[in-house]
């Protein structure tokens, strides 16, 4: 799981993915549209870059789109990429970073 890095463009379709599944590629490409200016055409090549991560599985008939993984488990993928990459592994320089700037924990 660790290994699933999502794009912006990608991370913010799965957001409304996760909230409505499952969902017609349709209805995404009309959410996209939208919300992000994008045409069907952008949005169906983010959900076969996101079925070949296999984040998502597309199901026929009507072209639905399931998520594989939960929000949850990508954030916390990412976090740990974060922590590891940017912080050593280091728990305790993330916190003393995020206090830093502003963030209370």
């Amino acid at each position: 799981m660790d290994t699933i890095r999502l794009f912006d463009a990608e991370w913010n379709l799965m957001c409304f993915v996760w909230e409505q599944q499952p969902i017609t590629a349709s209805a995404t490409a009309a959410y996209a549209l939208q919300h992000f200016g994008w045409k069907k055409n952008t949005t169906y090549t983010v959900i076969k870059r996101l079925v070949e991560k296999k984040v998502l599985r597309r199901d026929e008939p009507g072209f639905f789109i399931v998520p594989l993984v939960q929000k949850h488990q990508v954030q916390q993928a990412e976090a740990s990429a974060l922590l590891e990459k940017r912080f050593d592994n280091n728990i305790d320089l993330l916190r003393s970073t995020l206090q830093e700037c502003g963030v209370s924990l």
